[in-house]
């Protein structure tokens, strides 16, 4: 019964979702000929802000298949589905949100995540009938062109030997799709697909599929003003990666549950060095330096730069921390990950100088100003990198260490 209940108001939440979100109606112009619209249909449709569909079809060939759909796609490449698939007497619902490369169902027990499929593709639905390699121009009544066709679409007829007849309307002021329609002549074989609010559908929101968890807490003592501090810094680094995130306070019937303990549930699994990164306080500074050869033991004030005991340096003077400084990655390909600093208007870097990159007090790496630009390359590999910027474009604060984690990958399917 649960299960139940939690499907229904994940579907309730993705339709409001996309209803919620208001676009600017379609610019009228000028009539569009004939020949034109037919073909930029498919051009056109993948230039709107949104738009909603209602997609069925049917054959009995080999045996009764077919299935009715509703949605929304929007411009981000993004598609809600919803409806029924049947086969003989036997009905399932389907319920899917495509997103890029990948697309989520609803299962009794929540979104699973998996590859993107043509059923949550409506513009390759499209594509399949306006690869159609002649539309016949049949009449215009009002507002609406209409065309004739000989569909060639295998799943209605695997052996070509009905006989199917097409239909295309197409908005004569804008040239857009409004119904494609494919029929047998006496016969119970049908495909439709029928779109209506265009540029004013709304937009379809992902559901969050964690994949990782990490239990959570702050680094030393903190009052709950540097916890939230703590916590907001995190989560805005997360956001400058563009990697979905979710934080929640940890269940108080665990027996060893400490003060300020947070659960961090993240959508793609993260290597240690980059969570340590992103979790760490972040105190960023450059400072001038001096260079030293390899001396032992080491001179007082003297630090290893990258913990590597043959290159050293003396800091001489600081330049600036977080937020001080443009911070940029360079990810090319074949190459080492260079994070980039490059000076500000009133915060230009020294011409020639060494610098020292220090990161929660360790020296990670050394560069000199080249062109009014440092380039550090010994930093790790190309998410380390990104994650380094996140951090060194934002505020430092307490900091968060990782008490645990777990993979939630055995949770999809």
């Amino acid at each position: 019964m649960r299960a139940g209940i939690s499907r229904v108001a994940a579907v309730v939440s993705v339709l409001l979702l996309f209803r919620a979100g208001c676009r600017h109606a379609v610019n009228v112009g000028p009539p569009v000929e004939p020949e034109q619209a037919v073909a930029e249909a498919s051009e056109r449709l993948g230039r709107l802000e949104s738009f909603a569909f209602r997609f069925s079809w049917h054959t009995d060939r080999p045996f009764e298949l077919g299935a009715d759909f509703s949605g929304v796609r929007d411009s981000t490449d993004r598609e809600f589905w919803r409806g029924t698939w049947y086969r003989g007497s036997s009905r399932s619902s389907f319920i899917v949100v495509g997103d890029g490369e990948v697309q989520y169902e609803l299962l009794d027990g929540g979104w699973s995540r998996e590859p993107r499929g043509i059923e949550s593709r409506v513009l390759d639905h499209i594509e399949q009938v306006l690869r159609t390699p002649e539309f016949r121009f049949h009449s215009e009544t009002g507002r609406t062109y209409r065309y004739e066709f000989d569909p060639k679409l295998p799943v209605l007829d695997p052996s070509g030997q009905k006989r199917i007849r097409g239909e295309l309307e197409l908005c004569r002021q804008t040239g857009l799709l409004l119904r494609a329609s494919c029929r047998e002549e006496n016969g119970p074989v049908r495909w439709e697909l029928r779109l209506s609010g265009f540029n004013r559908a709304g937009r379809v929101t992902v559901p969050f599929v964690p994949v990782q968890e990490l239990a959570v807490a702050p680094v030393g003592r903190a009052g709950r003003r540097e916890l939230g501090h703590a916590v907001r810094t995190v989560a805005a680094r997360l956001d400058v990666l563009e990697r979905r995130h979710r934080f929640f306070r940890a269940s108080p019937f665990d027996r060893d549950r400490r003060w300020g303990q947070l659960v961090l549930q993240l959508e793609r699994e993260e290597p240690s060095p980059v969570i340590e990164r992103l979790l760490g306080p972040g105190h960023v500074e450059l400072w001038t330096a001096e260079g030293i050869g390899p001396t032992v033991p080491a001179p007082e004030g003297v630090v290893e730069i990258g913990g590597d005991a043959s290159r050293l340096a003396r800091p001489t003077r600081l330049l600036g921390g977080n937020g001080d400084f443009a911070v940029s990655t360079e990810l090319e390909f074949l190459s080492r990950p260079t994070l980039v600093v490059a000076g500000r208007e009133g915060a230009a870097l020294p011409e020639g100088e060494l610098v020292l990159l220090v990161v929660d007090g360790r020296t990670l790496d050394a560069a000199r100003v080249r062109e009014g630009r440092l380039e550090f390359v010994a930093l790790g590999g190309r998410e380390q990198v990104k994650a380094l910027v996140a951090v060194a474009s934002l505020p430092a604060s307490a900091g968060l260490r990782v008490l645990s984690a777990r993979s939630l990958k055995a949770r999809l399917r």
